[in-house]
């Protein structure tokens, strides 16, 4: 161990039950460190369980007829062996469900209310059960006084009145109000049957992918097969991302991304100061040891290596504090949930937080070098203090 890294290890020792400057010092980068980690988190948080409920009632990816995104009437589509093969082989692909979709009205003796009928495949996670049952949202359920096995009639119109009976099998919640409010779910051959279809015709299918971060070139290279193509009767497909179905949910994540960005700017300028303020008095304080150290022959260089070591270990310290602390808040928060939010303005019940190590080790890494280089400059205070001037002020 030279001698700088010495002095620099002795004075971090002496400043742990010591000077109120590098308390102040630890604790404003503990504190930034802290508050970054968690805001990092919980978007992390959001984001991920906002995508993760919208992929598992939508599909990450969904193929459907091009004339039904602009007429109110159903307009199905056929997927031979081929189509569905290909989607099958593209990389991330991870389940293909085929949907239809039926606009209706479900109606109590005591009241009524427009819905969305979905049908859905049996190999599909949301499929309730066969025959005529029905799955319901809680916001549903309660607004017309409904519970798991109950009867409801669904009445659909098309140029003709046509009346189902069902039977509440499940109750959902999301607290995403697209898909609560109006999203119901039955048996495919329920909405086929309807619809006057074969088993064979649908509105789409939907596409599941293994990872989110996958979505951007797995939307392309769907675009790229299915736009412009038709099925065997000459119907147009298209394909659509999540980003298109529900482009202002993702903008709302994607604001969260700005909140993070002003946090971090904040936090590391706070940290800045804190550190930059502490070294300035820490100097002050071992005025009469800079002193001796250039009587003894130290050059400025030197005795600048001494405190900017002394602060890198001071910050390093305060990166340990700040770490274990947000872990800590992270692990009792993903186990017992117990901050809690409005799930009708923030669509979730608890603050989800993640870890994501390698963003959080790169946050370490940005804090320590930003303050350390910041450092620099406030260590040439040290070379405009000389042996004679501490020497008379003893």
């Amino acid at each position: 161990m030279g001698a700088s890294s010495f002095i620099s290890s002795r004075l971090l020792r002496e400043s742990r039950t010591g000077t109120l400057a590098t308390k102040i010092a630890t604790a404003g980068v503990a504190v930034g460190v802290f508050v970054m980690l968690i805001s990092v988190s919980i978007v992390l948080g959001f984001q991920g369980e906002i995508r993760e409920k919208m992929a598992n009632f939508s599909g990450h990816l969904r193929v459907v007829n091009h004339e039904g995104i602009y007429h109110p009437a159903p307009r199905s589509i056929l997927f031979d062996n081929e189509e569905m093969t290909w989607m099958y082989r593209q990389p991330h692909v991870m389940d293909i469900h085929r949907f239809a979709v039926r606009e209706g009205m479900l109606k109590t003796d005591e009241t009524f209310r427009g819905i969305q009928l979905k049908g859905i495949a049996p190999d599909s996670v949301l499929y309730g059960g066969s025959g005529m049952s029905m799955r319901i949202s809680r916001a549903i359920a309660d607004g017309m006084g409904l519970k798991v096995g109950d009867h409801v009639f669904a009445y659909f119109f098309d140029g003709s009145l046509k009346a189902r009976r069902f039977t509440v099998v499940d109750i959902y919640e999301t607290h995403l109000k697209e898909f609560d409010e109006n999203v119901c779910f039955c048996p495919l051959s329920v909405i086929q049957q309807l619809n006057g279809w074969s088993p064979e015709e649908v509105d789409g299918v939907e596409v599941l992918l293994d990872d989110f971060t996958s979505l951007g070139n797995a939307s392309q290279q769907f675009k790229r097969h299915f736009n412009k193509k038709t099925d065997k009767y000459d119907r147009p497909y298209v394909s659509l991302s999540l980003w298109d179905v529900y482009p202002q949910i993702f903008s709302w994540l994607d604001l969260l991304d700005g909140n993070v960005w002003a946090i971090l700017i904040i936090m590391i300028l706070v940290a800045v100061t804190t550190v930059v303020c502490g070294l300035l008095i820490i100097i002050l304080e071992q005025t009469s040891l800079i002193g001796l150290l250039k009587a003894l022959g130290c050059s400025n260089i030197q005795v600048r290596g001494i405190f900017l070591r002394l602060s890198a270990l001071i910050v390093l310290r305060a990166l340990a504090c700040g770490n274990i602390a947000a872990l800590l808040l992270i692990c009792i928060q993903r186990y017992t949930g117990f901050i809690h939010l409005d799930a009708d303005t923030y669509y979730l019940s608890e603050v989800p937080m993640y870890i994501s190590v390698p963003l959080f080790v790169m946050i370490d890494i940005g804090v320590f070098v930003v303050t350390t280089l910041s450092l620099i400059l406030p260590s040439y205070v040290v070379s405009r203090i000389s042996p004679a001037q501490t020497m008379r002020f003893e």
